[in-house]
């Protein structure tokens, strides 16, 4: 596996991925427009002269009413120029503010157009607001909150926020629904300043916004073959307003990197390789929905996402993410990857040469799904995903995404992680599979380990939270962790068909009884002569099956169905949801951001049609290694059920925090 990695490594072209970083920057990126047509039809070029066999790029409807599962499509968008000006008043002269394209970022995605002319529109300041009628105005937000509701209800045609104190320079990305009646900027704190001194003098402002329609939703593929059934999915999301450059140019660019580098192996495929590049969600869910019964097309039993792999961590602020796979889906794909990082070449090593150093870091963190690998990762389609990132960035959807943040030297680690685990898992053979057996029981006994105490800087539960850390829960916890374990080395049988299972069975049988021993000190139980493995915490069967994760404190409430269609979508569920709850769903995720989205995932896929409430959320804490706060949990099983998305009582039994 070193060597593979290491060949990718010095395989790796910086100028090429370089020119391509340049050039793809250079295309507005806005889904469901001519940008991201034009990066499309780049891609699909450099794709081919990857050495990619069946390169397509698929236009799908850019409507705003197709729908792929809840995965909407976007309507089509394309800006071609926006200006906000102050006008002068006592004889002052009129005061340019925002122009687009000049400062990329300004203009919301799905503003609505002006006409030709432009318009003349009040400012209101957003602090001063009591209510009332607003026809014609543009609302200046000074305060935190985006009433984007409230103010086209009461006759608002536009709104300018501002991108945070951080940088008078930076501009924050802006999203505006689907049909918008809105045009909106996102301006820099400086250009915030003036628009609110304008404002609260009662200034108006000219505005115009040009958008152009007709493009649609493209998404490119290309494949490898193997010479043998199933592979791996790679996928990296093509959108994003320019310049984007992390998020996520790199991505696709290290992608492209990847095609050459597996293409240069291409007769030694035993597995194939499907390559996808396109919106982010709605572009990978249409190619998957649309060619769901087409296995050479989604014949993957694996995926990896590529998203941000190219942030410079110094500038940038964040080390490289390797998200794992989902509990739901335990898989050899965790360690294989991880083992890769490990590979990388070392940057220097210790006084006496002993131990290799780095002067970059990376971390292995729980199942997020806030990219493109939510999709392959959901039960609805249960292929193990992992994704490769970066997290914090500072600069994240803003406009200073600019390409002086990219880091070669990271992308050539990205691209030759992930080149050296598709080598490992779509090459292996006979001989190989010790290797990767012997690395997937390690990297599921130092799971099991480290159920021994909290990690360093783990979250801290609040009142209400059930803390996946807690004395009281940590023998399920370690039940929990048994079972992916165990389950990831048996997933090994998809590389062999079975035939090295005996095999595999002893080091299943050595994880189950590191566990049983491990019991001992976490729960002070004894493990006494030839126990069954894991038979100390097992939680009971749930209709006469057992189900992988299961707590010792089974609900005994009802079982909880899930009933949506395809992948989990919380976009689609705020959609659907009461106006009371929208409200609510918005909130938490305006007060947490990324906590509570991936709170609402890991409950989301808690959801097995078997557990309970209360099994349900024990779940969701183990595997996101969250504290889940049993009213949050309760009210988004209730809107889950009101909104048809969910059978069952959402009342949680067994989950006490």
């Amino acid at each position: 596996m070193t060597r593979l990695v290491r060949a990718a490594y010095q395989g790796f072209d910086p100028d090429l991925a370089g020119r391509e970083l340049r050039e793809l920057v250079t295309f507005d990126r806005y889904q469901a427009s001519a940008g991201a047509e034009g990066a499309a039809v780049y891609v699909a070029e450099r794709a081919v002269a990857a050495g990619l066999d069946d390169v397509e790029v698929h236009r799908y409807p850019a409507d705003g009413q197709r729908r792929w599962w809840t995965f909407a499509a976007p309507m089509s968008w394309t800006p071609e120029r926006a200006e906000l000006t102050l006008l002068g008043v006592d004889g002052r002269p009129d005061e340019p503010v925002v122009s687009y394209p000049e400062q990329p970022y300004r203009l919301a995605f799905q503003s609505a157009p002006t006409a030709d002319q432009g318009v003349v529109t009040p400012l209101v300041l957003w602090s001063r607001w009591s209510g009332g009628p607003l026809p014609g105005c543009t609302v200046v937000v000074d305060t935190p909150g985006l009433p984007l509701v409230a103010v086209a209800e009461a006759g608002a045609i536009g709104v300018v926020v501002g991108g945070g104190p951080s940088d008078d320079d930076l501009a924050r990305r802006l999203e505006l629904p689907n049909g918008s009646t809105l045009f909106g900027f996102s301006v820099s704190p400086s250009q915030l300043r003036r628009i609110i001194a304008a404002a609260a003098a009662g200034g108006s402002a000219r505005v115009t916004v040009s958008v152009r329609r007709g493009a649609g939703l493209p998404v490119v593929t290309g494949r490898l073959p193997g010479s043998g059934p199933g592979g791996v999915l790679l996928c990296a999301h093509l959108c994003h307003p320019a310049p984007s450059a992390n998020d996520n140019a790199s991505g696709v660019v290290a992608l492209l990197a990847v095609a050459r580098a597996a293409a240069a192996r291409r007769s030694q495929l035993r597995r194939g390789l499907w390559f996808v590049w396109g919106p982010e969600f709605v572009g990978l869910a249409a190619h998957l929905h649309e060619h769901r019964a087409d296995p050479a097309r989604t014949g993957f039993d694996l995926a990896i996402n590529l998203d941000m792999v190219g942030e410079d961590q110094r500038v940038c602020g964040g080390p490289l993410i390797v998200e794992r796979s989902p509990d739901h889906l335990p898989s050899y794909l965790n360690a294989v990857v991880e083992r890769c990082v490990e590979s990388l070449p070392p940057t220097g090593r210790s006084f006496s040469s002993a131990v290799a150093c780095d002067t970059w870091s990376w971390r292995a963190t729980p199942f997020v799904g806030a990219s493109d690998h939510l999709l392959p990762a959901d039960r609805s389609i249960g292929r193990p995903s992992v994704q490769l990132g970066h997290w914090p960035d500072r600069y994240h959807h803003t406009s200073a995404d600019t390409l002086d943040k990219v880091d070669r030297a990271e992308l050539r680690r990205v691209v030759a992680v992930t080149s050296g685990a598709l080598a490992t898992i779509c090459e292996a053979g006979a001989a190989d599979l010790p290797e990767i057996e012997r690395l997937t029981t390690a990297w599921g006994a130092e799971l099991i380990r480290s159920c021994l105490q909290p990690p360093a800087g783990a979250r801290e539960a609040g009142p209400g939270d059930f803390d996946p850390w807690c004395d009281d829960a940590r023998a399920d916890l370690l039940e929990h962790r048994r079972r992916v374990a165990v389950a990831s080395v048996g997933s090994l049988s998809s590389l062999d068909g079975g035939s090295g299972d005996d095999r595999r069975r002893t080091a299943e049988r050595w994880l189950d009884g590191l566990a049983d021993h491990l019991h001992v000190i976490v729960a002070g139980e004894t493990v006494a002569g030839e126990a069954v493995a894991g038979e100390a915490v097992a939680g009971e069967a749930v209709a006469g099956e057992a189900v992988a994760g299961e707590p010792a404190v089974v609900d005994r409430g009802p079982s909880l169905i899930p009933g949506w269609p395809g992948p989990f979508n919380l976009r689609a569920l705020i959609e659907d949801a009461s106006e009371a709850d929208r409200a609510w769903l918005s909130e938490q995720l305006a007060l947490d951001g990324p906590g509570a989205y991936a709170t609402f995932v890991a409950l989301a896929h808690s959801l097995d049609g078997h557990r309970g409430a209360g099994a349900a959320i024990r779940w969701a804490a183990f595997a996101s290694q969250l504290p889940i706060s049993v009213p949050l949990a309760t009210r988004l099983f209730a809107v889950l059920r009101d909104t048809g998305w969910l059978a069952g009582d959402p009342a949680p039994v067994g989950a006490e925090p």
